[in-house]
């Protein structure tokens, strides 16, 4: 098992996911090394007026998280803020606007996102320990991401139909971010200004503003959960496929949660040989929630997703890896959905 000490020479761990996919269980795992220095959520919005008692208090237990128990997120962050607050770098333009890279998914970062990570990684390697930048925003920039830092890229992703009903349950219980997230994605100011950026993002953008309107109110169900549901399976598949050209890691969590052993022996074996870093997976698992709300119409809905798959097919030209990938995807999401009708 590798357990040599950083040196500067380290490689940069990233951990790309979207949220409710129990990337908080995996960035705990590797945060358990003492000799890793890992930043949680290095795109999110509280970044941009963080304090420092916001730093020793937001965790696990302050709010319905369903997180495993563990010390506060934000610790890492402490030497980087500005005395004012805030995290020194970071703006909020990174948490959707530049989501997804000028010029669409094949686009490059911006000069700010690039300082405001270097600054991460350099902190870590100050002080001996090996960057791990956890990013749940990160998806459509991971070729970027890869292409500017190097770095070892681990990919992460849950059945998108459990993923969506975390996403429906933190709505039924007050929590309307989740869903929210869908509109700020699709209606980013960047993505907006230069449609031609992405053939699907523009497609998934004008079929919600043609069901549900242009406002991020008008995008909560139960009123227009099926186009949602289409919206949100789309996007998820359309990243997921794009980050997978990126990845050197996949951790399915439904096959680690299932006991599958293989699979959890094998995204432990790559993680330690690629970063020189061990780490262990013991404790897997997931819970499903069963929010009251439901699809009107299944039929419709799949039938939506398909017309989509097939919409991505023809825009991206997927090789064959990644064609069987996203195809698994759909599958696994359409039998758990219809299963649960």
């Amino acid at each position: 098992m590798a357990s040599a000490v950083p040196g500067p020479d380290v490689p940069t761990v990233f951990l790309h996911s979207s949220f409710r996919t129990s990337s908080t269980w995996l960035w705990g795992k590797f945060r358990a090394d003492p000799m890793r220095m890992c930043f949680y959520e290095v795109f999110q919005e509280r970044l941009s007026d963080l304090t420092l008692s916001a730093c020793l208090t937001v965790g696990p237990d302050s709010w319905q998280s369903g997180h495993p128990p563990g010390p506060p997120y934000l610790l890492e962050f402490i030497p980087l803020l500005r005395p004012g607050g805030g995290v020194d770098g970071y703006d909020d333009s990174m948490a959707f606007e530049t989501m997804i890279p000028e010029g669409g998914l094949g686009g490059e970062l911006t000069p700010e996102e690039r300082s405001y990570l270097s600054s991460m990684i350099g902190l870590a390697k100050a002080q001996g320990k090996q960057p791990v930048l956890s990013c749940t925003r990160s998806l459509g920039r991971a070729a970027a991401l890869k292409r500017t830092f190097g770095g070892v890229h681990v990919l992460l992703w849950r059945n998108l139909h459990h993923q969506w009903l975390s996403y429906a349950h933190q709505q039924e219980i007050g929590n309307p971010y989740f869903l929210h997230s869908l509109c700020w994605t699709l209606t980013a100011k960047r993505l907006t200004d230069n449609l031609g950026c992405d053939p699907i993002l523009r497609l998934l953008m004008l079929y919600m503003v043609n069901h549900c309107g242009n406002k991020t109110a008008d995008w909560i169900p139960p009123a227009d959960c099926d186009h949602a549901y289409v919206a949100f399976t789309a996007l998820h598949l359309h990243l997921t496929m794009a980050a997978l050209q990126a990845a050197d890691v996949l951790v399915d969590v439904n096959r680690l949660t299932s006991g599958d052993m293989a699979h959890r022996q094998d995204i432990e074996d790559r993680v330690a040989a690629l970063s020189g870093r061990p780490l262990s997976l013991n404790d897997a698992h997931e819970t499903i929630q069963r929010p009251s709300l439901r699809l009107k119409d299944p039929d419709y809905v799949w039938e939506q997703i398909e017309l989509m798959f097939a919409a991505i097919k023809a825009a991206t030209n997927p090789d064959a890896q990644t064609l069987s990938f996203g195809r698994s995807l759909l599958d696994q999401a359409k039998a758990a959905c219809l299963t649960a009708v």
